[in-house]
Parts: structure tokens; sequence; C-alpha cells
């Protein structure tokens, strides 16, 4: 997974409190995974086109950390299109809100 849809579930991780498993951090094999790497949120929501996390179990100091990441990347990139890309995604953390964009079609789906 790269780009747009990495820097999102770097979002939801760090909303959530959850742990992104790849190769420089994986656990060795399924067995080690625990509920932590999970993370977790008071309520979530969902929609036909967008899921909300609310209250997700991140800390303020990872959020913080995380916003001046993007912050910094916000200043160096050139596009127009990827700086508002990004704003938005600093928007909604900053309002400690992440919604990302998978819905579900019917009403088991929705919750």
């Amino acid at each position: 997974m790269v780009g747009k849809e990495q820097d999102y579930l770097e979002d939801l991780a760090v909303v959530t409190g959850a742990t992104i498993l790849k190769n420089d951090n994986m656990v060795d094999g399924i067995e080690q995974v625990k509920l932590e790497h999970f993370g977790s949120a008071a309520k979530v929501i969902i929609s036909e086109l967008k899921t909300q996390f609310i209250k997700g179990a991140g800390t303020d100091k990872e959020i913080d950390k995380h916003m001046e990441v993007i912050k910094a990347r916000i200043e160096q990139e050139p596009s127009k299109h990827f700086k508002k890309i990004m704003r938005d995604r600093f928007t909604k953390l900053n309002q400690l809100q992440a919604t990302i964009y998978v819905g579900g079609t019917t009403d088991v789906e929705q919750g």
C-alpha cells in the first residue's frame, strides 16, 4: 500500500491507537498479534459512503506528533492538489475525527 491510502491508514492508526504492522515492526506470526495492535474508538459510525471513528484511543502526544509530520510535508509539497489533500487530513486530525471513505451497502455492513 502506497500513497494516499497509506497516509489515511496512518491517520486512522494514530487516532485509534492502533499499530500498523509492516516489515520493520512485524510481530513473529499471527499468534503474536495482540488486541492492543488493533486500537479502539468509543463509537464507529458506518454509512454507505464513509466510516467515522469517534473518540479514538490515540494519545494527544502521538496525534500532535503526527500532525507536525503532516504540517512539514505540506510545506515541502510542490503540488497544490496534494497540499489540499494533506490540509484536509490535518484539519480532520485537528478536530480529532478520522473519516475513511469505505461504505457499507447493506444494513448489516452499516451496523
